[in-house]
């Protein structure tokens, strides 16, 4: 017994010593930083509808520093399986971008965390970028449901893949008295096929919004949605971006539109959609380090209920945007976007009058790692 005792204690001092020299030769996981900043310079011009004074056109200068700006932070386990990615923006102040963690197994990931999703994100990458502030491509032909908490399963096979994801709604605020809530998250499914020439994502988004504290037999849920298109076509040095989209509801949960982009309640209390169609056109060729890109954008809005019950002069409007960019990749971390935009905003549909027109001319400077 005496020896048994021994021996086992031998063992476990063995064990004891090992455990560290065994850590040491694990594999480490990785760890990747990056950072990008961009800032633009230019001028902005505004016809008279859109300036405060409402009598004179004006023209003005700009510089500033993107909120898209951001510092990154990436891990990834030993064997490949587990990580977690971090993104603040950098502006006056720092802000959330991305904070999530993901599982792989096999063909599928599970996601969890702040992030976006297929829903309009695959084909972000237009050359059309922040020339001014709050002019962007975002509710003028591109359709985006920004960053938000939620849990993603992802299946990707080859040049195939599925997406599912649920989402937290963007908050509604529906008066002091009354609750607005979610029974289900938003929820969004999406389908991909990319290969080198042609790339889709064709995605369909959903949410319901119930409110309880409504009176005189009010509607008491309404539904936001939207089914967006995009597609990518490359061939040598061209390259063809597209989107097609179409949503009602759009203003709650989609960047860039605006406040009439919402339902519309009729005198008897029922909910009239507001209903939203757009998309956008992007060709481009690449020339060495430089790449030509032109680009058009449109969104149209209608709704009975701003003529029949709003008292508007209108039941839709439209509004477009063209652009001309010329990024060119001055260092593989350095690239340098001049362009030129016109946004015409279409007409005010309460008035029937000319809602304005502007243009912005600038560069936005690029440094990326």
């Amino acid at each position: 017994m005496k020896k048994f005792f021994v021996l086992m204690l031998a063992l476990a001092a063995l064990v004891a010593m090992s455990v560290p020299a065994m850590a040491a030769e694990a594999p480490a996981p990785s760890i990747v930083l990056g950072a990008r900043v961009n800032q633009t310079l230019g001028y902005q011009g505004k016809s008279e509808e859109l300036t405060k004074n409402g009598k004179d056109d004006i023209t003005g200068s700009f510089t500033d520093l993107v909120g898209n700006s951001y510092f990154r932070a990436k891990f990834t386990s030993a064997d490949k399986k587990v990580g977690v990615m971090t993104e603040i923006g950098l502006k006056s102040s720092v802000g959330l971008r991305h904070a999530y963690g993901w599982y792989k197994i096999g063909n599928c990931k599970l996601l969890a965390g702040q992030t976006d999703n297929w829903i309009g994100a695959p084909y972000w990458g237009v050359h059309k970028l922040n020339a001014a502030p709050g002019d962007d491509l975002l509710g003028w032909g591109k359709m985006w449901a920004p960053r938000r908490p939620q849990v993603q399963l992802t299946w990707e096979s080859g040049s195939y893949g599925v997406q599912v994801a649920l989402e937290q709604a963007e908050s509604v605020d529906a008066g002091s008295f009354v609750d607005v809530y979610n029974t289900i998250p938003r929820a969004t499914v999406a389908f991909q096929y990319k290969s080198d020439v042609f790339s889709t994502t064709p995605g369909f988004n959903f949410v319901q919004y119930n409110m309880e504290g409504l009176s005189g037999g009010a509607d008491d849920s309404f539904n936001v949605w939207a089914f967006i298109l995009p597609v990518k076509i490359q061939a040598g040095a061209f390259r063809l971006l597209a989107e097609g989209h179409y949503g009602v509801n759009v203003d709650f949960g989609y960047s860039g539109y605006p406040s009439m982009a919402r339902m519309v309640m009729k005198a008897n209390g029922d909910y009239e959609d507001t209903t939203n169609y757009g998309g956008f056109l992007e060709a481009s060729y690449k020339i060495n380090a430089l790449r030509v890109a032109f680009g058009f954008g449109y969104e149209y809005f209608s709704n009975d209920e701003w003529k029949d019950t709003l008292g508007c002069k209108e039941d839709n409007f439209s509004r477009q945007l063209f652009y001309v960019s010329l990024p060119y990749k001055v260092h593989r971390n350095f690239i340098v976007y001049p362009e030129f935009n016109y946004l015409n905003h279409g007409d005010n549909p309460s008035t029937g009058d000319d809602q304005g027109n502007e243009w912005v001319i600038g560069v936005l400077f690029r440094f990326i790692f």
